[in-house]
């Protein structure tokens, strides 16, 4: 539970209710007592709280805002029963992502790495110099697992720039011939994704092609990202 009555999923939601709702048909109703249950809180040897319970605010939650740090103390008086939690909230400084994946991307004369201490979205431009084919384009992607634990499966997503599609054809060949791992390939809308097995220490490399559909203008930078399936936080 929250420190606002709730829950985290809707799974968590359910099962809490059933067994309040079995802890409330055991305990019983508060009925016939305008304050059936008194209950008082002392912070740092002061009594700054007191709240009546009865059957006409039973339900509700209540909340209140002790300063830290301090000594609490809290007890109740009459009769029934009443649920407390007490919730501590802080900031802890943000911790630079340890990140999980090393990818090197090639196009002809064009190399772009990244690791641990550079950006996480590399972006590759079809303009970038004059001896690339404006209308075809081979990738030759390089990804390699950092981590010490074994990757499991992993994704590895490279955007298709404006106005141009993969060749199928040689992502067919890739799965066909399992020698990088790859279960199989997806195309989704401006995306290429790649399922692996796994990625191991020692980095697998792989070609890919594209080809221009359509001429479009002022084409926008693309990008290469890899990401652990069963762990999506393990991302490059």
């Amino acid at each position: 539970m929250d420190s606002y009555g709730g829950w985290r999923s809707t799974q968590d939601s359910v099962l809490a209710l059933m067994a309040l709702t079995l802890m409330s048909i055991r305990v019983g109703a508060v009925e016939g007592s305008e304050n059936a249950l008194t209950f008082s809180m002392c912070i740092s040897n002061e009594l700054n709280k007191s709240l009546s319970i009865n059957s006409e605010n039973r339900i509700i939650n209540h909340r209140f805002d002790i300063p830290v740090p301090s000594d609490l103390k809290m007890w109740t008086t009459g009769s029934g029963t009443v649920l407390v939690q007490a919730t501590v909230t802080y900031n802890v400084p943000a911790v630079p992502p340890e990140l999980s994946f090393e990818i090197n991307a090639t196009i002809k004369n064009k190399v772009a790495k990244w690791s641990n201490d550079l950006p996480l979205s590399p972006s590759l431009s079809a303009s970038a110099s004059s001896e690339i084919d404006d209308n075809h384009l081979e990738l030759q992607t390089c990804v390699r697992w950092t981590r010490e634990s074994d990757s499991s499966m992993c994704i590895v997503e490279i955007g298709l720039l404006s106005g141009f599609k993969a060749d199928e054809n040689l992502l067919k060949s890739l799965v066909d011939s399992n020698n990088i791992l790859l279960q199989r390939y997806e195309i989704e809308g401006r995306k290429l994704v790649l399922y692996f097995d796994e990625i191991r220490s020692n980095a697998i490399c792989f070609n890919t092609s594209f080809t221009r559909s359509h001429c479009v203008s002022k084409l926008q930078p693309a990008f290469i990202q890899a990401y652990a399936y069963y762990e999506p936080d393990y991302m490059t």
